[in-house]
């Protein structure tokens, strides 16, 4: 039993790190809503648009329309319970971490409305893939869209297209 207690708190202490890497590089003290953002004295489930699950893990980053600059570090691979990461409409920059590719719970992903540029990696492919097929009716739970990704597109070109992401025209 001793052993199930420190697995959980190592894997908390990974979501925690992780968020903090989040908040650092993407300068939380700007964003619109980040009561708590970066604080010891609360756990990582009363930072504000953190979602977490009934063990205390992240389940939700609902960080859309709220002034993140920087690049999103790939840390936030380390999130293994996370189902929903929306980011969109923000100031984001630089390449989608190919360690989106680790997020095996995800649901659910909004990256639209950003200034993602580089290559979308090949490990995004899978995640992808799961979403657009959960989606069931009506749109798929994913965005893509107002970045100037690289061309080619990746082998799920479909999947990303289905996401409304494109390469950008040179």
């Amino acid at each position: 039993m001793l052993f199930l207690f420190l697995s959980l708190a190592s894997c908390a202490s990974l979501d925690r790190d992780a968020l903090i890497e989040l908040g650092t590089a993407c300068s939380s003290k700007y964003w619109v809503r980040h009561r708590n953002w970066l604080s010891a004295e609360h756990h990582i489930c009363d930072w504000e648009l953190v979602g977490c699950d009934h063990k205390g893990r992240v389940k939700i980053l609902a960080l859309d329309f709220n002034n993140l600059t920087g690049t999103l570090p790939s840390s936030v691979g380390l999130l293994s319970k996370l189902e929903d990461l929306d980011l969109e409409h923000n100031h984001l920059v630089g390449s989608v971490p190919s360690e989106l590719g680790q997020l095996s719970s995800l649901v659910q992903l909004g990256l639209g409305g950003n200034q993602f540029s580089g290559r979308i990696p090949d490990e995004a492919c899978a995640p992808l893939q799961r979403i657009v097929s959960g989606g069931g009716k009506g749109q798929p739970a994913c965005d893509l869209s107002g970045n100037k990704f690289a061309c080619p597109l990746p082998a799920c070109n479909t999947t990303v297209a289905t996401c409304g992401g494109a390469c950008a025209s040179v």
